[in-house]
């Protein structure tokens, strides 16, 4: 009988409980609707912490009541059950009301550490002083926040990207590791681990934070150095374009030797961030690397170059050699022709001999013949050297092409090893297209 009693008044006491925090909460919508809390709000929010968890049930349902100004009031007192409230304020952050959002956000500002999840999502809110609200709740929290504060360097309000700026690099960092601070902002901003977009990114308010760390710890310059130098090797795209970038605000002049130093694991890789790196750097590197590796490659074109010379002053030596010989031999025709006329008119004139005179004189017609038909080279020698210089133009014609195409090879060879497409078999079909045009300059020679 002491037993039912007792259940009796537990069931009463139950049911009592249920009816105040129904007229409290009640009380909530009724101060929302003036928007004028005071005192009051403070009053109905300390007697529904005292009646603990069903009050606390109770008004995480009424977060889903459609009066904008109950909502609000029910997260100002959710804020003040702390901690075991966190679940309720989070689910807030998804209102679609800026001011209960904002009133979930100072709450879970309270509760500090644990709700550092939760404020990660309000740093990404689409209103400003939301996002606000939660970059003061994260300086308050301090050192276990860095990676979100890193976050929040990136935040479209330039207000509070200076302000976080600030925080890091000039008030808040001499409580916080420099080490922390620096692994924030690389795998948040750079490698972007928490797979947020690259919208916002800032390569030089970036450096501005690391060299504030920098300053404070001299070594971590060659540290930080070294990890953007393995990032830009073991990625690509946005994560090597990233970590480049600021690699190369810090120091392109420290950079460049750490990924020379590398060349040789992946020449592809080596030659991508070098372009990015740009300037004397990068043109020192690849004249260098250029000069060491490509030997082989470059032999190709440095003999074809060596035959085409050659193959030039052959023809060059041909053509002079028929000149010449086309000279002797009309010299030498003449000469002789004009001693047989000479000859032949002795005959004529001497002999007694009929036979004799006929002969002498069919010898001084032919030799008259011959002597003027080797007369042409003297009466017209710029017809001859005008052909000599047309065959030489013919010759030059065909071996500015023949280089011209050598050049074409060699920047075709220089484009594809800065993309990492060397193809020895597109270089022999150079070969054999460049021992064509040999072949044809040394026709057209002939033929005319």
């Amino acid at each position: 009988m002491l037993l039912a009693a007792s259940r009796k008044r537990k069931m009463m006491s139950s049911k009592q409980s249920d009816e105040r925090i129904t007229q409290l909460i009640e009380e909530l919508r009724e101060y929302g609707r003036h928007y004028d809390y005071g005192y009051a709000i403070e009053r109905i929010a300390d007697q529904l912490m005292a009646i603990g968890e069903p009050a606390l049930e109770a008004l995480t349902h009424a977060l889903d009541d459609e009066d904008v100004g109950m909502r609000e009031g029910v997260v100002y007192v959710l804020g003040k059950f702390g901690e075991p409230a966190m679940e309720a304020l989070t689910h807030a952050l998804d209102d679609p009301d800026v001011d209960v959002r904002r009133e979930a956000v100072e709450g879970l500002g309270e509760i500090g550490e644990p709700a550092l999840e939760a404020l990660g999502r309000a740093l990404e809110d689409a209103d400003e002083d939301t996002r606000g609200t939660a970059i003061e709740a994260l300086f308050k929290i301090g050192k276990p926040a860095i990676r979100l504060l890193a976050v929040a360097l990136e935040d479209p309000d330039g207000w509070h990207s200076q302000e976080v700026f600030e925080y890091l690099s000039v008030h808040g960092i001499d409580d916080i590791e420099v080490h922390d601070v620096a692994e924030a902002i690389i795998n948040e901003l750079i490698v972007r681990s928490s797979g947020r977009s690259s919208e916002y990114f800032n390569s030089r308010v970036i450096t501005q934070v690391l060299e504030g760390t920098i300053q404070r710890n001299p070594r971590l310059r060659s540290q930080i150095q070294r990890e953007l130098c393995n990032l830009a090797y073991q990625n690509d795209g946005g994560v090597r374009e990233r970590a480049v970038a600021v690699a190369r605000r810090l120091g392109a002049d420290e950079f460049a030797p750490l990924v020379k130093a590398r060349a040789e694991e992946n020449p592809t890789a080596a030659a991508a961030i070098m372009r990015m790196v740009g300037g004397s750097e990068a043109t020192a590197f690849f004249s260098e690397l250029q000069s060491q590796t490509l030997e082989r490659f470059r032999a190709p074109l440095v003999e074809l170059e060596e035959v085409s010379r050659q193959r030039w002053n052959e023809l060059t030596r041909q053509a002079r050699s028929s000149f010449y010989i086309s000279m002797a031999m009309s010299v030498g025709l003449f000469l002789v022709g004009t001693t047989i006329v000479i000859w032949g008119l002795v005959l004529l004139t001497r002999s007694n001999e009929l036979s004799q005179q006929i002969g002498g004189g069919l010898l001084s017609a032919l030799a008259a013949l011959a002597t003027t038909f080797s007369g042409r080279f003297w009466k017209d020698p710029v017809e001859h050297i005008q052909r000599f210089s047309a065959q030489q133009a013919r010759l030059q014609a065909a071996f500015i092409g023949y280089m011209n195409r050598v050049a074409q090879l060699r920047l075709v060879f220089e484009h594809d090893y800065a993309t990492g497409e060397i193809k020895l078999d597109e270089l022999e079909a150079y070969q054999r297209m460049l021992s064509e045009a040999v072949t044809q300059a040394s026709q057209q020679l002939t033929d005319h």
